[in-house]
């Protein structure tokens, strides 16, 4: 076998825990906002409000939107709300 091929057993493992790390995050800012309604938040009117701000409103990645929000001071609420999701 080559020796690319070769995987041990803690790499292949870390491997699958990042990949199931990934997997069950939210990728848009609709499943956040389905979550926390989901979950009884009381903020889910603020944060709507807030992915209104974005051309792409509730559609935008939660990465992108958490980059634009933690550089303006006025969004750091928003931005804060976001990193759970990160």
């Amino acid at each position: 076998m080559h020796s690319t091929y070769q995987i041990t057993g803690p790499a292949l493992i870390n491997t699958l825990v990042g990949i199931a790390h990934t997997v069950n995050k939210p990728r848009f800012l609709r499943d956040v906002l389905a979550i926390k309604k989901e979950r009884g938040d009381e903020d889910c009117a603020y944060f709507e409000l807030n992915a209104r701000y974005y051309a792409n409103r509730l559609n935008s990645t939660v990465e992108g939107a958490h980059y634009t929000a933690s550089r303006a001071p006025s969004m750091k609420r928003f931005a804060g709300m976001l990193e759970e999701f990160l």
